[in-house]
């Protein structure tokens, strides 16, 4: 009896499966030789690191972040600078017990008022801290960052490597206690190494510093520009990047990663935050990549990441044992994948929810993601509905209920053309630039 002929969508889910799994080796195999080349050689005098972090009001884990420091095996001066909003007695209160808890730690404290509004933001405590800082490199670390234990000793390690001014790492997000926190976590540990990391190969350069935790030399980041006129720009961290390359330096993306427990109590805060995640990169550096950048930006992540939702289409119209073994055979490998990265990159595990999960993160996650693109460039933040703009600025729309914001017509912005880059971000401060700092 002869084999049944494979029809049209058949021949279409295998065609697909094999694509993603293609890209899952190519993808694997790149974060295997990322985080097993050879790293830079030991230094033989280290410098001194001032490590400078903004508590935010309602940061979950603090406590333990700050343990996580305590514990941070470097062989050279540690300054902490704590930045807190001077009304916040209880963040207040934990970053004095661990003062007391280490006093083997240079723990510094800093309060910073609010601006009669609000507490004070990320940037005017950044602006306050910075001053402070003694240390040659200077390290950036979220309030919701756990490093470990070597991850400052190896980021200090890159940041030695010639003409670079920043060295960053990647995040592992361990926050799985609910639904919602492990969709986040599922997320984010799904898709940012491959993401990071194919982007670092095709571009060959950094675009972004990852700010979570990241460690600049301190004098040449002060001489381009530091945190001085940033309170426009939606993502300094972009910026910041920007700067250093503008002072011929190189951020660098390193095989270093680092806990994050960022949680989320409700549907709407996930949607919130992806919202975000998905729009900035979009709107605000866009407009600032070369072709060859946005190319690579498109092949790392979005031009495959939709391939396993496609299939799952074809193989519900096909309805047929080929497609729905194509289908499982791609699923199969992102499982695998994944496990792969905990125990070799991430060295972390995921509970047992968190892979009952991943289904939705594979199938679901992308299609929410093109959504999200095609809704516009409106975000929530800080419980402010802004306004990204494509010279890498923002708009406030507090003051809009969502029904003016839809009747309301926005100029096209298709065809602008963002400014210069030495009118969008200073190399090097001016004399004006300092006194105002």
């Amino acid at each position: 009896m002869s084999k049944r002929k494979l029809n049209g969508l058949e021949r279409l889910a295998i065609g697909l499966s094999l694509l993603s799994l293609a890209d899952r080796i190519v993808k694997l195999g790149l974060i295997n030789h990322f985080f097993t080349r050879r790293p830079p050689a030991s230094l033989s005098s280290w410098p001194t690191v001032t490590i400078l972090q903004t508590v935010t009001r309602g940061v979950h884990g603090l406590r333990a972040n700050l343990e996580a420091r305590a514990r941070l095996d470097y062989p050279a001066h540690v300054q902490h600078i704590l930045v807190c909003d001077a009304a916040d007695t209880e963040l207040r209160a934990i970053c004095a017990e661990t003062a007391a808890t280490h006093p083997e730690m240079d723990l510094r404290i800093v309060c910073v008022e609010g601006d009669g509004i609000g507490p004070a933001t990320k940037l005017r405590k950044l602006q306050a801290g910075f001053p402070l800082a003694t240390g040659d490199v200077l390290c950036l670390m979220d309030d919701d960052t756990a490093p470990r234990p070597d991850g400052l000793r190896h980021l200090v390690s890159y940041l030695s490597e010639p003409d670079t001014g920043a060295s960053f790492g990647l995040a592992c997000f361990t926050n799985w206690g609910n639904v919602w926190s492990s969709m986040l976590s599922s997320y984010v540990n799904a898709y940012t190494l491959e993401n990071f990391v194919t982007w670092a190969y095709l571009s060959r350069s950094a675009l972004r510093v990852v700010g979570q935790m990241a460690c600049y030399w301190r004098k040449p980041f002060e001489a381009a520009g530091a945190f001085a006129g940033l309170e426009g720009y939606i993502d300094d961290d972009f910026v910041l990047a920007k700067r250093l390359r503008e002072a011929g330096l190189r951020p660098v993306q390193a095989p270093v990663v680092y806990d994050v427990n960022d949680p989320v109590a409700t549907w709407r805060e996930y949607a919130t935050k992806f919202n975000r995640w998905i729009i900035l990169p979009r709107v605000a550096m866009t407009p600032f990549m070369t072709p060859w950048q946005r190319a690579g930006a498109f092949l790392a992540t979005p031009a495959t990441i939709l391939l396993p939702g496609v299939l799952a289409g074809v193989t519900l119209l096909a309805r047929s044992r080929p497609a729905t073994y194509a289908l499982a055979a791609t699923l199969g490998s992102f499982v695998a994948a994944q496990a792969f990265s905990y125990r070799r990159f991430m060295r972390r595990t995921m509970p047992r929810w968190g892979w009952l999960l991943l289904p939705y993160t594979v199938l679901v996650t992308p299609v929410h993601a093109v959504l999200t693109l095609l809704a516009g460039n409106e975000i929530e933040w800080r419980g402010q509905r802004l306004r990204v703009l494509p010279n890498g600025r923002f708009e406030r729309m507090a003051d809009e209920s969502p029904c003016q914001a839809a009747s309301r017509k926005v100029p096209p912005r298709a065809g602008m053309k963002p400014p210069k880059a030495h009118s969008l971000l200073p190399a090097r401060l001016t004399p004006e630039h300092t006194a105002s700092s």
